[in-house]
């Protein structure tokens, strides 16, 4: 769970390379499905969702509503 935090704080400080590289490695140590399922709704992550391409990577089974 540090490695999440420590992904959260990173995006709260716009790094968000690193909060990508700490989330990565948080999947490793838990359970990524879990995981996952907790950083799509998790607001300290939102940076990181501003790509559609990474919001696909962490769940390519849900469906993303288009904005017009």
């Amino acid at each position: 769970m540090i490695q999440y935090n420590l992904a959260c704080y990173c995006a709260q400080l716009g790094q968000l390379d690193a909060a990508q590289e700490y989330l990565d490695k948080s999947y490793e140590l838990g359970d990524a499905k879990q995981i996952k399922l907790m950083a799509l709704d998790d607001e300290d992550l939102k940076p990181l969702w501003e790509d559609e391409a990474k919001l696909r990577y962490l769940a390519p089974s849900v469906s993303i509503p288009r904005q017009s």
